[in-house]
């Protein structure tokens, strides 16, 4: 229904991966994945990148579903300051007793929505304060880098432990007071133009970069009328779904852990794919893309996981299966701490198909940072190009798609070397055709 709501097919995807990025965040800590030797949860940090006036600003209607779980964590805060300010009140008028009576304790500023306004201590505290979960929503990515920017704003290191679930730590002066939590569980989902990338990410080594799962969306090229009838105040729709959503995370935390299970063949076929992308993307690109790669498997599983509750709560309501190593006693008692949750074999297909384009999205992404930190600022139209040839392809397919993408001649025949060179493509038995190693 949320996806009704796009009205061309790139506002589509976009919305899409903002949508699982804002359910992703209401599901931590419920949801899981064992991955790579450890619990991975659905958060993920997604940037879309697109123009001005490209539709990118759709990214503030995944604000408006999150906004009632804000709203009620706010307002818990708010009964909780009114009490703490009466009990205050009550022990400062107790004179000399209230030495022997306990200091009422401030409670703690909790919140989902998080700005990216802030400075280090600030997004720590924040953090802190609300057990370590919440998300990360600007429609501006320069918000970010601004504020990433200042003298009291250096906290990059912070965006890449929430991918990793890491710990999180600050001193405050003051009280000499030292604050951390041991596991996080933030989402971020932003958007910007081409031009906001490289403050943000001034380099593709910084570890910043290969955590972001990017998504590029192509300038308008037609007028669309704005003042036609469809009478949905979409804002509005997407706060009742995410009330409606509301619900159903309450449900879902009474049951305890939801682990996402992968067939062994699921998990062979995974393995196959990213094994294929890694060899490709070694072998054409070197090392430059190695590393997002690896993090993109981990957020096509932390989608997975997303899309598997989603469809068991379609199919079965919110009804999960126990986990295997539960004891038959504990299952008869209900008794039941953990559960685990399978994808259908056409959901997993479809997210993990994803994987390929939503790498061509990063390798085009690249392109937007500094030339003296990218070695090769041919890597998208390069990859895009061999994209678009078929399994086995001639040299004059090469040269005319070449062509259409304004690629010179020469180059369209430098690259085609080197990707046979590399081992990527190799020469068909016939003349002037060639074939891509994946496909043999």
């Amino acid at each position: 229904e949320i996806l009704t709501f796009a009205e061309t097919k790139h506002q589509r995807d976009a919305l899409f991966l903002g949508m699982v990025d804002a359910i992703g965040s209401t599901l931590s800590p419920y949801v899981r994945t064992m991955y790579g030797d450890r619990w991975m949860y659905p958060n993920i940090q997604v940037f879309v990148v697109a123009p001005p006036a490209s539709g990118k600003g759709m990214v503030s209607w995944c604000r408006n579903f999150v906004e009632p779980q804000h709203e009620r964590i706010r307002s818990a805060y708010k009964k909780e300051m009114k009490a703490y300010e009466k009990e205050k009140k009550m022990h400062e008028q107790m004179g000399k007793a209230k030495t022997d009576v306990e200091t009422p304790q401030m409670p703690a500023n909790k919140m989902f929505l998080i700005s990216g306004d802030n400075s280090s201590t600030g997004i720590a505290q924040n953090v802190i304060d609300s057990d370590g979960r919440g998300i990360i929503i600007e429609t501006e990515a320069d918000t970010l880098s601004t504020a990433l920017g200042t003298d009291y704003g250096r906290w990059s290191h912070m965006l890449r432990n929430f991918f990793d679930h890491s710990r999180i730590s600050y001193n405050r002066r003051l009280n000499r007071e030292y604050m951390e939590i041991n596991r996080t569980m933030v989402s971020v989902l932003l958007a910007g133009t081409p031009a906001q990338v490289a403050p943000l990410i001034p380099s593709s080594e910084n570890g910043l970069f290969s955590r972001e799962l990017f998504y590029y969306m192509p300038a308008i090229k037609e007028w669309r009328s704005q003042f036609e009838e469809s009478n949905k105040d979409i804002p509005s729709e997407m706060y009742s779904h995410g009330r409606k959503w509301l619900e159903t995370c309450d449900e879902i935390s009474k049951l305890g852990s939801v682990s996402l299970v992968l067939t062994p063949q699921q998990q062979s076929l995974f393995d196959k794919c990213f094994s294929d992308l890694m060899t490709r993307c070694i072998k054409a690109n070197e090392n430059t893309m190695a590393a997002s790669l690896a993090r993109l498997a981990i957020n096509i599983i932390r989608m997975m996981s997303v899309i598997a509750v989603l469809r068991r709560i379609e199919q079965h309501g919110v009804s999960f299966n126990p986990s295997s190593d539960i004891s038959p006693e504990n299952k008869r008692d209900n008794i039941i701490p953990s559960r685990e949750v399978g994808i259908t074999y056409e959901d997993f297909d479809a997210c993990l198909s994803m994987a390929e384009p939503l790498y061509l999205h990063a390798t085009h992404i690249i392109s937007f940072i500094n030339s003296i930190e990218v070695k090769n600022r041919n890597i998208s139209d390069r990859e895009r190009l061999l994209d678009m040839m078929d399994d086995k392809f001639s040299r004059n397919q090469w040269a005319e798609t070449a062509n259409d993408m304004g690629v010179p001649l020469n180059t369209a025949d430098s690259w085609l070397r080197r990707l046979v060179k590399s081992g990527v493509v190799v020469k068909g038995e016939e003349r002037g055709m060639y074939i891509k190693v994946s496909y043999i």
